[in-house]
C-alpha cells in the first residue's frame, strides 16, 4: 500500500512562468487544486480558482505533500483533512516527482474490505525474508482470533510493514504471541476507533467528491 505504484505524472505550474503562459496552461488542468515548482523544485500547493482570479505571481502557496515510500492511509489522513483532488509527491531536496489524485485513492479503497469490517488492528514489522502470511495468519488464529486482512508494506532495506485486522476476545494475547515469534508491534488499535476513523475519512472524501 506505498503510494510509489500510484503515481501520475503531471506538468504543474511554475512560479518562473510569465503570466500569460500559466493563464494559457489552466486549460490544460482539470484538477481543482495545483502543485507549483520554482525551478523545477515543488514550493506548495495552490487552487486553480486563486491562480485565475490573482494570477501565479501573486499567490501563496500552501504546502502539504508526501514522500514515495508513505502509505495510501497516509494520503487518505491528507485527503480528508486538506480536502484536496490531489496530493503532490516529493522525493529528496524537492524534486517533484508527480501525484496522488482521489479518484486513485477511491477507486483503490472502495476494494478494500476492511473498511466496513469491523475488529481489531495492528502495525507490525518484521525482516521479509524471516516471514510469511500463513505464518502471521496461524499466530492469530493460534490465539482464538480470526483474521479480515493483512496489507504488507514495503520499508526501508530488507523490513517489511503488515497491517493486520482481526476479531478477537483477548487481541493482548495474540500481540504477545507476535512479538514471541519476532514481530514488533509499532501501533495497536483494540477498540476499533481507529477502523472507524478510516471508514469515516473514507465517506467524507466520498461527499467531498460528490459536491
Amino acid at each position: 500500500m506505498l503510494l510509489r505504484p500510484y503515481i501520475i505524472p503531471f506538468n504543474p505550474p511554475d512560479i518562473s512562468w510569465e503570466e500569460s503562459k500559466s493563464q494559457e496552461k489552466l486549460q490544460e488542468y482539470s484538477l481543482k487544486n495545483l502543485p507549483v515548482l520554482e525551478d523545477g523544485k515543488w514550493v506548495g500547493n495552490i487552487t486553480k480558482k486563486d491562480l485565475i482570479k490573482k494570477g501565479l505571481g501573486k499567490l501563496k502557496p500552501t504546502p502539504y505533500c508526501l514522500k514515495p515510500e508513505d502509505s495510501l492511509f497516509d494520503a487518505l489522513n491528507l485527503f480528508s483533512s486538506r480536502k484536496t483532488d490531489m496530493i503532490p509527491i516529493v522525493g529528496e531536496n524537492e524534486d517533484f516527482l508527480g501525484i496522488v489524485t482521489l479518484d486513485i485513492l477511491l477507486d483503490y479503497f472502495e476494494k478494500v474490505d476492511f473498511l466496513t469490517e469491523k475488529g481489531q488492528m495492528l502495525w507490525l514489522e518484521h525482516q521479509r525474508e524471516n516471514y510469511s502470511v500463513a505464518e502471521i495468519s496461524k499466530i492469530v488464529e493460534s490465539e482464538g482470533g480470526k483474521i479480515l486482512g493483512i496489507y504488507l508494506e514495503t520499508l526501508r532495506g530488507d523490513y517489511f510493514r503488515a497491517l493486520v485486522k482481526f476479531i478477537s476476545e483477548d487481541p493482548l494475547a495474540i500481540t504477545h504471541s507476535l512479538e514471541r515469534y519476532g514481530y514488533q508491534i509499532t501501533q495497536k488499535f483494540y477498540n476499533d476507533k481507529n477502523s472507524e476513523l478510516i471508514k469515516e475519512r473514507y465517506l467524507s472524501l466520498v461527499q467531498y467528491l460528490k459536491i
